[in-house]
């Protein structure tokens, strides 16, 4: 068993069944069986699983209030012969300009769910939205939906769309802390998890969750320079890992290194 999986394996039990995340989840899980693309995601356990769907839900939930907000006011206002589509499109980007958002190049983008393309339309016309090919966005959806984790990267984890803190990016990967978790993950281009190293295992008596984000980084730093020795050493400097749990990954790795030796 490697570094990464022992770590995990024997990690102290976490916050994160209680948190914020873990409760909005479970909340609003329900959602993603309308988006069969997305359904996987309902079956969410782990952690970053869970942080993933919390970003496809948030992107639905914002989808919902933004088109209702202006299709509501645009049925009152055709009423009242005072229907303005540009001053309907400003009124309801001030009212939701705080929605989660990311920015990804020079732009920002509020619904990762959907293409730059189909992103621009909402953020400067919705008026399109009773046209063709474009009403079809307000129902049957599902056909313009894409992989936000593989179109907008990190980028999309370095948002308010996630309580994740980032660490350090090195060309287009990144790590980041997960204080509820209390894990640091490494995310590659394509918005997926490389690795997970899970911070303090079940044998630190008396855990310090002081400072996490400084001390996180000497192990950000120690495995981009990919230096395992150097890696192990700031896991144990800054506390991190117990001795006892050296003691069980020299075990494993002595254990596969007499396998090896057999073969």
């Amino acid at each position: 068993m490697d570094l990464f999986k022992l770590l995990n394996k024997k990690q102290r039990q976490t916050g994160f069944p209680r948190s914020a995340q873990m409760s909005f989840f479970l909340a609003n899980s329900f959602m993603l069986n309308d988006v069969p693309y997305f359904a996987f995601l309902k079956k969410a356990q782990e952690p970053f699983d869970v942080i993933r769907a919390n970003i496809v839900l948030l992107s639905l939930i914002s989808k919902q209030s933004i088109e209702k907000y202006y299709f509501l006011n645009r049925k009152e206002l055709m009423k009242e012969h005072k229907f303005d589509p540009e001053a309907l499109q400003k009124e309801t980007w001030e009212k939701y300009k705080d929605l989660p958002h990311f920015v990804n190049g020079e732009e920002t983008f509020y619904l990762p769910i959907f293409s730059r393309v189909t992103n621009r339309i909402y953020m400067n016309s919705l008026e399109d939205l009773t046209k063709s090919p474009y009403k079809v966005l307000l129902t049957k959806f599902d056909s313009a939906v894409m992989d936000p984790f593989d179109i907008y990267g990190v980028d999309l984890y370095n948002s308010n769309f996630t309580k994740l803190v980032l660490l350090k990016r090195v060309d287009r990967d990144a790590a980041f802390l997960d204080k509820d978790s209390l894990s640091i993950y490494f995310v590659n281009k394509q918005g997926r998890l490389d690795v997970q190293i899970a911070l303090f295992d079940k044998y630190c008596r008396h855990p310090n969750f002081e400072n996490l984000e400084e001390r996180a980084l000497k192990v950000v730093d120690a495995y981009f320079e990919d230096d395992k020795e150097k890696l192990i050493n700031a896991l144990v400097e800054n506390k991190f890992i117990s001795s006892r749990f050296l003691s069980k990954l020299k075990h494993e790795e002595d254990k596969i290194n007499k396998r090896r030796a057999i073969k």
